[in-house]
C-alpha cells in the first residue's frame, strides 16, 4: 500500500510538473484550494465553522471563497473603502467580512430579496457585532440599486454577487453609484470556464461574456481579470 501511494504522488507531481511547462497557469486542483482556503482562513475558529456549515447548505456554492473574500477585504482596505456596496448576501459571511474592514464609522449596504438569507444574514452580523454597520437593501438588487441611485447616494468599493442574468445592468448602476477613484468588482467573470465556448448552452455564460467584452473593449486600461476562484474583474472608476 505505501509503495502504491508513493507511486501515485510521484506521478502526480510530474503530471502537474509537466502541466506546467506546458501551461504557465496552475492547475487548481481540490488540495490546492484546500490549502489557500487554509492559508487564508484566519479569524476566529467560530467563524471558520460558521463558514463552513453555510457550504454545507443545499445552495453553498453561492458563497464566496474565504480566499477569495481575503482579496475584497484588501482591495477594500488598500482603497480605505468606508462604503461599501454588496449586491447579493446570501447568508452575509462576506458582508460580516467586508464590515470588519472598514472601521468604526464605515457602512455596508448589501442588496438581497431572499427574505430566508436576510434574516441568516441578520443573526450572523449581530452574533459578531457588526450589525449595526451594515444596512439590508431588500427586494430586487436593481431596483435597491436605482433606488440609491435616486437619492445620490455614492460608495468607494462595489461588489457583484447576485443574478448573472442581471450583471449588465448592475454593472451600470455601479458606474453611477461608485466614486472616482473606487473600485467595482464581480465575481464570477469566467463561469466555470464556459465563457470561452462561443457554442455553450449555458445564458449565463453567454451573458458574462458579453459583459466581459464590453468592459475591456471599453475601460482596458482600469480592469483586470484575475483566472481564480471562478474568476473576478476589477475595474477602477475613472
Amino acid at each position: 500500500m505505501k509503495l502504491v501511494n508513493r507511486l501515485t504522488t510521484i506521478f502526480w507531481d510530474w503530471l502537474l510538473v509537466w502541466l506546467k511547462r506546458k501551461n504557465k497557469n496552475l492547475v487548481v486542483t481540490k488540495k490546492l484550494s484546500a490549502y489557500v482556503d487554509e492559508l487564508s482562513a484566519g479569524g476566529s475558529s467560530e467563524q471558520i465553522s460558521d463558514y463552513k456549515n453555510i457550504l454545507k447548505l443545499p445552495n453553498g456554492s453561492y458563497q464566496t471563497p474565504i480566499s477569495q473574500i481575503r482579496n475584497l477585504q484588501l482591495l477594500a482596505k488598500v482603497i480605505k473603502a468606508k462604503k461599501i456596496l454588496e449586491v447579493g448576501t446570501f447568508r452575509g459571511f462576506t458582508t460580516m467580512s467586508l464590515a470588519s474592514v472598514i472601521g468604526p464609522n464605515g457602512k455596508v449596504v448589501t442588496c438581497e430579496k431572499n427574505t430566508e438569507n436576510i434574516a441568516a444574514a441578520r443573526e450572523l452580523w449581530k452574533k459578531y457585532k457588526v450589525d449595526k454597520k451594515i444596512s439590508i437593501a431588500s427586494g430586487d438588487a436593481g431596483a435597491s440599486m436605482e433606488k440609491l441611485v435616486k437619492t445620490k447616494r455614492k460608495f468607494d468599493f462595489i461588489y457583484i454577487d447576485a443574478d448573472k442574468s442581471q450583471y449588465e445592468r448592475y454593472l451600470d448602476l455601479s458606474m453611477e453609484l461608485c466614486i472616482s477613484g473606487g473600485l467595482v468588482v464581480i465575481d464570477n467573470a469566467l463561469w466555470a470556464g464556459l465563457v470561452a465556448y462561443p457554442e455553450t448552452k449555458y445564458s449565463h455564460a453567454r451573458a458574462i461574456d458579453k459583459l466581459n467584452r464590453k468592459i475591456f473593449s471599453s475601460r482596458n486600461e482600469t480592469c483586470s481579470i484575475i483566472p481564480a476562484w471562478d474568476g473576478v474583474i476589477i475595474i477602477l472608476k475613472n
